[in-house]
């Protein structure tokens, strides 16, 4: 079982994909071999101590192989967001928190063809379905755009995650659209936003140290509800999918974790990178009462 103290960061969007469980049909491609023991070998250089596994797309609802990887991280380290269908029966949500599962997931990125239902109507049924448990909803779309759905998000009874910078873009050095809506949002005492995959935040040629106004811009709006992710093991994306086989495995992408965490450390003072890094996600994600 790993071994974590109160100094080591938490790991709030870690995938795994497993072989021993399969893929779903209508997935918008196949991803290589990510399993837990490598995730666990590699992130001894971040000084992760707690780890949050993040159903990925491929698996669709089958949250199997999350559920396996939770059992092997233990309650005191793991803990997981599912992807649940509107149709998941009460007993289905039973045996997922039973297994550590605090969260589900609402994804709009997956797959460049797109063709999902509106995102309002998606994310009200999963409100409704969670909102008796208290699990906040984890959500990955566009930042532009957010304002519209301003509404449905101030009256949600659960927390929100905002994934991936909040679905923000950076283009030489300039917020495209859509910050002054999550500065916002942030400042609802039910919204979060987590600083994961920079590599989907900058575009073209842009560098990961152009969004370091945008990191302290985002914490300042609120430093005690934003927290980060590795996003291990880098998914792909974009519209290289459209061109790709279902069949043909989408290569990972080359991404220093570390490099990255190291960049958050000196964008934030000490007392700001110990919230994002540490207590914010412990609270969040419910670790703060299982100590040691």
């Amino acid at each position: 079982m790993p071994t974590h103290n109160e100094t080591q960061v938490v790991d709030c969007h870690v995938h795994v994909f497993d072989p021993a469980f399969p893929y779903a049909p209508n997935r918008s491609y196949t991803p290589g071999n990510a399993e837990f023991a490598q995730y666990s070998a590699d992130s001894q250089a971040w000084n992760v101590g707690r780890t949050v596994l993040v159903q990925p797309s491929p698996y669709g609802t089958d949250n199997r192989a999350l559920v396996t990887a939770l059992e092997k991280l233990g309650n005191s380290a793991g803990r997981g967001v599912a992807v649940i269908s509107p149709q998941a029966t009460e007993t289905e949500l039973d045996d997922l928190a039973a297994a550590g599962i605090v969260a589900v997931r609402l994804n709009r990125h997956a797959d460049p063809r797109g063709g999902y239902e509106p995102l309002d109507k998606s994310l009200e049924q999963l409100i409704e379905k969670v909102a008796p448990r208290g699990w906040p909803v984890q959500i990955y779309t566009d930042a532009a755009g957010l304002d519209q759905y301003e509404g449905l998000i101030s009256s949600s009874p659960v927390p929100l995650l905002l994934d991936h910078y909040a679905g923000l873009k950076v283009e030489q050095g300039k917020t495209v659209a859509g910050i002054d809506s999550v500065v916002d949002l942030l400042k609802d005492s039910k919204i979060w936003v987590k600083l994961s995959a920079p590599y989907r935040v900058c575009q073209g040629s842009t560098p990961y140290t152009e969004i370091a106004d945008l990191t302290r811009q985002l914490v300042a709006a609120n430093p005690s509800q934003v927290i980060w992710g590795s996003d291990w093991p880098f998914t792909g994306g974009g519209k290289d999918r459209e061109n790709r086989s279902i069949e043909a495995i989408e290569p990972f992408r080359k991404f220093s974790a570390l490099g990255f965490l190291g960049l958050i450390k000196q964008w934030l003072d000490h007392e700001g990178s110990d919230k994002v890094l540490i207590e914010n996600p412990a609270l969040f994600f419910g670790f703060a009462s299982h100590k040691g």
